[in-house]
């Protein structure tokens, strides 16, 4: 097992298959991935200092999960059309931590702001926010797609 610091409080956890006491690859889950860091890096994680989003990459013989703090409470956007996505994102300042769903041919964009930031006027003109849980992205991930992040307004606007 190797944990590794990558700047400020994000960090990497990098284990081969014979250390994983979880599940086999395709039965992990978000809460897995969370036990996983705290029994990692203590069991104090979630509940003392910043709240952290957690990327999981597997592969055949190893698992590599990144841990970064999210940044304020997530926004929701909703996009009927990824031509409406993308004109939101050209006009969008860089450096937002942002993921992009798919679910049912709808796209979705999860934003988390700075403190007590606003989300950029353009996703209003060319989105529709939703009030959702900060559970929303779990259903996401695993009812629907994840097709960027964590900075997929920069990801779109750079691709288009």
């Amino acid at each position: 097992m190797e944990v590794q610091q990558t700047g400020g409080d994000s960090f990497y956890i990098y284990l081969n298959r014979a250390e994983l006491p979880l599940p086999a690859s395709s039965d992990l889950t978000a809460e897995d991935a969370l036990a996983l860091v705290r029994r990692t890096v203590g069991k104090d994680f979630a509940e003392s200092g910043p709240r952290y989003c957690l990327e999981l990459y597997e592969g055949r013989d190893a698992l590599l999960l990144f841990a970064r703090p999210r940044a304020g409470k997530p926004a929701y956007f909703i996009f009927r059309g990824v031509e409406d996505l993308i004109s939101a994102a050209r006009s969008c300042r860089p450096g937002i931590v942002s993921f992009l769903f798919v679910y049912e041919n709808t796209y979705y964009l999860t934003l988390f702001q700075k403190g007590s930031e606003k989300p950029p006027a353009r996703l209003y003109e060319f989105g529709e926010e939703l009030a959702l849980s900060e559970l929303f992205p779990l259903f996401l991930s695993e009812h629907g797609a994840v097709l960027s992040g964590p900075y997929a307004i920069d990801e779109i606007r750079d691709a288009f």
